[in-house]
């Protein structure tokens, strides 16, 4: 057996020895802002296919990701081990745009050749929009208006008579009969109380305005959710998530939709909280997001773990 010659080149040396070829591809090219994309690399030959392992992928900036259990489908033929691995990864945006990963390299030595070979995958794109849809309005021009809204002008008639007849009998002119006290009282107070009604409506106005009451409500409808579904459902751990970052960005004054771990816990230290909640949180998120990405949260005892500490955690913040 003759050892492999020496390798120099920038892109490292995969350890497959053999033939073989890489694909990459992603499941949704258009997402929203939290949402998850399954990017897929599979490497497929006929070799050590069994040694295959993930090449590095340089994603862009605002991406979290999480790695799978890759999937093999390996046999052995008369020309030794064939068959593909495949490796899914869920990214996760949090920031909207529009986004390139670039294709993945990956080197192998080909025995028919004797010589190392670089292969590599198509560059990809993803689309990433914002969380929530946002509201349209129809706008109408000065001169459709009238068209669009069904307006119909009508001839001014004219009836050649008064409403009511005008009485011009002198008897009919009667002094006004005094105000009581009580009346002259409440006259005066009824603009004070318009006065307070508007000013009350506007202070409720601008509590339910108010980004910290906003997120915090939004954290406890998420709760309220997650404990009537199924702990299975798909959205569970999707409610959790949602929760505790709500009541991030409620301690934080500020509205949001998704955060890492490593932000929680900075937003926590920087508004006030302890160095062991900020941990607490951030652990927490970590774990809540592996549960959801990763596949790893499919005990029953897990999830409703989860489920407890998230409200524990949700009830200390708010």
């Amino acid at each position: 057996v003759r050892p492999l010659p020496d390798y120099s080149n920038d892109v490292p040396f995969s350890g497959l020895i053999g033939k073989f070829n890489i694909y990459s591809k992603l499941e949704d090219e258009k997402i929203k802002t939290g949402d998850s994309a399954t990017l897929s690399v599979t490497v497929e030959g006929t070799g050590n296919i069994m040694d295959a392992s993930l090449p590095e992928i340089n994603l862009p900036e605002g991406f979290k990701v999480y790695r799978d259990n890759p999937d093999e489908d390996i046999r052995i033929g008369e020309q030794g081990y064939f068959g593909k691995k495949t490796f899914r990864l869920a990214i996760v945006p949090v920031k909207e745009g529009t986004y390139k990963i670039e294709p993945l390299r990956f080197c192998y030595f080909d025995i028919s050749t004797g010589k190392y070979k670089t292969v590599s995958t198509g560059p990809l794109s993803l689309t990433v929009g914002p969380s929530q849809e946002k509201s349209v309005f129809k706008v109408f021009k000065a001169e459709t208006a009238e068209k669009e809204l069904n307006f119909k002008k009508k001839k001014v008639e004219f009836t050649g008579h008064d409403i009511l007849p005008l009485k011009e009998d002198p008897s009919i002119i009667k002094n006004q009969k005094d105000l009581s006290l009580r009346s002259y009282v409440i006259f005066l107070l009824i603009p004070v109380f318009f006065y307070l009604m508007v000013k009350g409506g506007t202070a409720l106005t601008k509590k339910y305005d108010d980004p910290s009451s906003l997120m915090a409500q939004k954290a406890d409808k998420a709760l309220k959710r997650a404990q009537k579904m199924d702990i299975f459902s798909d959205g569970f751990l999707s409610l959790l998530y949602k929760a505790l970052v709500s009541a991030v960005f409620s301690k934080a004054g500020t509205k949001g939709e998704s955060l890492t771990y490593v932000e929680a816990e900075k937003i926590l230290r920087f508004n006030g909280c302890s160095d062991e909640t900020a941990k607490q949180a951030a652990e927490l998120l970590k774990k809540i997001e592996s549960a959801r990405y990763s596949g790893t949260g499919s005990e029953t005892d897990m999830r409703k773990r989860l489920f407890a500490e998230t409200k524990k955690l949700v009830r200390s913040l708010s």
